[in-house]
């Protein structure tokens, strides 16, 4: 009797899953960001700017690695994404917050000047 319980819970779902589909996915992606907000907020210190160039703009913040090792972490996490991670890990040190662009930047200029955060600023007086 239980594995017919259990077959009838499973087509339930998927048919459940597919008339509903919008709505679950609505629901997803309101719940992705929500705990995404919370780390940026967390990381932020409730302000949700960039910490090197101060934009505000919620669409184009991240997480950023402190020291780099995002990419170490990103091949042992289990978690579907980062922000999940860091709400399940209760916010470990070692992360800010940082726009893409400013991401972007700091990537660039380690591999190109051994790590060390350079603004454009810094880069014209080398």
């Amino acid at each position: 009797m239980k594995g017919y319980r259990l077959e009838y819970q499973k087509e339930y779902q998927k048919k459940y899953r597919q008339k509903n589909l919008l709505k679950i996915l609505f629901r997803e992606r309101e719940h992705y960001n929500e705990i995404r907000n919370a780390c940026i907020s967390h990381y932020s210190n409730k302000s949700m700017i960039c910490l090197k160039c101060k934009c505000n703009d919620i669409r184009v913040l991240a997480i950023n690695h402190i020291d780099n090792s995002g990419a170490q972490l990103r091949k042992t996490l289990k978690a579907s994404s980062i922000y999940a991670w860091l709400v399940k890990n209760n916010f470990p040190e070692g992360f800010q917050v940082l726009c893409h662009n400013c991401n972007w930047l700091k990537e660039r200029v380690k591999n190109l000047n051994s790590g060390d955060f350079l603004l454009e600023e810094d880069l014209n007086e080398l």
